[in-house]
């Protein structure tokens, strides 16, 4: 059989079109962390503080926004920042769930009132689980930790969920 240069030529290109198409698919199932990175907003959710001082507010994310940082395929850093939360915290991610390593922290400002006087408490919240759970341009996140305000004032067990979007692809 004889090949003509233009049958050649398509042959390559065929398979140089196969192996780019192989190359973008593997490389998007390669990076998971890819998927998380951009700019997202809370639509809803809120830091439960969970103490031992009755009539501490939930703190609203509602609005806050978290960045979330490529660092590798596996691998993002986040961070949130609120009115009353700031959080830069790393996750590892598998498939479509990234989990924070344990003793991260967060920096809250706790809004408090003993004996009738009314004061804000700064507190660090001592990461024990958060995840990040990703479908399409929405991201619900689970958060448990410990905190203790400084000299033992405040003990708190608190938890933290919501939902979080991001402006769709090319929009």
């Amino acid at each position: 059989m004889k090949l003509t240069k233009s049958s050649v030529v398509r042959a390559c290109g065929a398979a140089a079109a196969l192996f780019l198409f192989g190359c973008g698919s593997s490389s998007i199932t390669g990076d998971p962390a890819a998927n998380f990175a951009g700019s997202w907003t809370f639509t809803s959710g809120s830091i439960q503080p969970m103490c031992n001082i009755a009539g501490i507010p939930a703190v609203d994310l509602t609005g806050d926004t978290m960045t979330v940082t490529r660092v590798d395929p596996t691998h993002v850093s986040t961070t949130l920042t609120g009115t009353d939360v700031m959080c830069n915290v790393n996750f590892t991610v598998t498939g479509t769930t990234a989990t924070a390593a344990t003793n991260q922290t967060c920096a809250v400002t706790a809004p408090v009132t003993i004996g009738g006087v009314a004061m804000t408490i700064p507190v660090t919240i001592v990461i024990s689980t958060w995840t990040l759970n990703l479908s399409g341009d929405t991201l619900a996140i689970a958060m448990t930790g410990t905190a203790t305000a400084e000299g033992g004032l405040l003990s708190c067990t608190p938890t933290a969920d919501g939902s979080a979007t991001r402006p769709a692809s090319g929009g």
